[in-house]
C-alpha cells in the first residue's frame, strides 16, 4: 500500500500534464545537418541523443577541453590547480547550495585540498586563484555569473565531466558516480567536522546506506547529532520499523521529536490510522500543528 505522502503527490501530480521532449525524426536530422553545412556551422556534438538541442550543445568539445586539464595537471602545477578549482567546485555544488560558485568558498576548499594531499608543496595565493579563474574562463570551462559577487558557473552538462572517480565503462557508470558521491561526503566532513556541515551532507546524499554511513562516520569523529541530522535521516528511509528505531535512537540521545521530525514521520505512514496517531501524538507532546504537518 502507498505512503500517505505518494497517495497525496499522486493527487497533486495528475493535475499537471507531461512535457516529453521527442527524438526529431530521420528527414529532418537530415534537414539540419545540410542546413549547418550550408552555413559551415560544425556539429557540436559527435554523438548526440537525436533531440534538436543535442546538435549544438559543444559536448565532445567541451569533454575534451576538461579531459585535457585532468589528464595534463600531474606534469603542470597550472593544470593541477585549475583541477582544483573545478573539483572544489564540484563539491562545493554539492554540499553547500546557496553558496554554489562563490569564489571565497571555492578558494577555501581548494586550499583545504591542498595542505591535505600535498603538504606545503603548492602555495595558493589569493591573486594566483583569481588568475587561474581567469583561465578557466578564457578556457570556456566557467564563466561569471557576477563580477561584482565573485562567483562563477559551470553549465551543468558539464559538470559531470570533473570525474573525482574514473570511469571505466558505462556498465560501471552508476557505481563509479556512487562512489564518488561516497568520496565528496567522506571528504567534507573531514575538512568540516562539525554537527552542521554533516547533517547537510546526510541531506544531500542520494541514498539511504550512504546517509547511514555518513552517520556512522559522525560517531567515528566525535560529531554530536541533532534534530536536523535525524531529520535528513528519516527523509532516507521508508521502512516503518526502520524510522520508529531511529526515533528511539533519537530519543537516546536526549532529543524528543520536533514538528519537522512528526512531519516526515507522517509522511512515511502507510495508512490513515497510524498516520492520524502519530498526529495526535504530536498534538500531545505540544508540538506546533502547522502548516507543515497539515502538507503532510
Amino acid at each position: 500500500m502507498p505512503s500517505v505522502y505518494y497517495s497525496l503527490n499522486a493527487r497533486i501530480t495528475e493535475n499537471f500534464r507531461k512535457v516529453e521532449i521527442k527524438p526529431i525524426s530521420d528527414s529532418f536530422k537530415t534537414e539540419i545537418k545540410k542546413k549547418l553545412n550550408e552555413l559551415s556551422i560544425v556539429i557540436a556534438n559527435k554523438y548526440t541523443d537525436d533531440t534538436i538541442g543535442s546538435y549544438f550543445v559543444p559536448i565532445e568539445e567541451m569533454r575534451s577541453r576538461y579531459d585535457a586539464i585532468i589528464t595534463g595537471f600531474k606534469n603542470n602545477d597550472d593544470n593541477l590547480l585549475q583541477y582544483e578549482i573545478l573539483r572544489s567546485y564540484k563539491c562545493v555544488e554539492f554540499w553547500r547550495r546557496k553558496n554554489r560558485g562563490k569564489t571565497e568558498e571555492i578558494s577555501k576548499y581548494v586550499k583545504k585540498r591542498l595542505d591535505s594531499h600535498y603538504g606545503n608543496k603548492i602555495n595558493l595565493t589569493d591573486s594566483k586563484f583569481e588568475e587561474l579563474v581567469i583561465e578557466l574562463c578564457r578556457k570556456g570551462l566557467v564563466k561569471w555569473e557576477s563580477l561584482e559577487d565573485k562567483k562563477i558557473s559551470i553549465e551543468a552538462p558539464y559538470l559531470n565531466f570533473i570525474n573525482l572517480i574514473p570511469i571505466t565503462t558505462l556498465d560501471s557508470y552508476e557505481k563509479e558516480i556512487k562512489a564518488e558521491e561516497k568520496e565528496i561526503a567522506e571528504e567534507i566532513i573531514d575538512y568540516y567536522p562539525d554537527t552542521i556541515n554533516a547533517s547537510k551532507v546526510i541531506h544531500r546524499v542520494s541514498t539511504k546506506e550512504l546517509a547511514l554511513q555518513v552517520y556512522e562516520r559522525m560517531d567515528t569523529l566525535g560529531i554530536e547529532p541533532d534534530h536536523y541530522t535525524f531529520n535528513s535521516l528519516m527523509i532516507k528511509m521508508e521502512d516503518k520499523t526502520e524510522i520508529s528505531n531511529l526515533v528511539d535512537e533519537m530519543k537516546a540521545t536526549g532529543l524528543e521529536p520536533d514538528e519537522f521530525t512528526y512531519t516526515i514521520w507522517i509522511c512515511k505512514q502507510d495508512n490513515y490510522d497510524d498516520a492520524f496517531q502519530l498526529y495526535q501524538q504530536m498534538l500531545d507532546s505540544n508540538k506546533d500543528s502547522s502548516f507543515t504537518v497539515f502538507s503532510a
